[in-house]
């Protein structure tokens, strides 16, 4: 099998999990783990061969994108009587940037923000994985297609 075939496996794996978080968080505001943490293991494992992003990138990647919602999370918790940053959503940005390096963490809390703003206006709770994984899949495809 080639390195190309091996990618598109790959790459179609990595979107049937992230469409299939988004919309159970659009369903029922939870990420479940038993998606999430096999979605961050095996962006470490794959990028282990360096396919998509160099391993360091991947370590980084996972590490910077959980600890940076964690900790809104945290301070979220400490300042108001309401979580509305959830923990799946530490796991989930963490799994992502396993898969797409540390540098596209600003790139997808930008744009997971502006879409979880525009498409739920109205509604008060406000899944972010949603706009996490909209932003992810757009963002893998342009790495790709580069």
């Amino acid at each position: 099998m080639s390195v190309l075939t091996i990618e598109i496996v790959l790459f179609l794996t990595f979107c049937t999990a992230v469409v299939v978080l988004a919309i159970k968080d659009h369903q029922q505001n939870r990420l479940p783990d038993y998606i999430v943490l096999p979605l961050a293991l095996s962006g470490i494992v794959v990028n282990f061969f360096n396919l998509f992003v160099p391993f360091e990138t991947a370590l980084l990647g996972a590490t910077i994108g959980f600890f940076c919602v964690q900790t809104l999370r945290f301070w979220q918790i400490r300042t108001s009587s309401f979580t509305g940053i959830g923990f799946g959503d530490a796991k989930f940005l963490g799994a992502l940037g396993a898969w797409l390096g540390y540098k596209s963490i600003p790139v997808l809390l930008v744009g997971a923000s502006m879409l979880v703003l525009l498409l739920y206006l109205r509604r008060k709770e406000k899944p972010f994985g949603v706009g996490l994984g909209a932003t992810a899949l757009g963002l893998f495809s342009m790495q790709l297609a580069s």
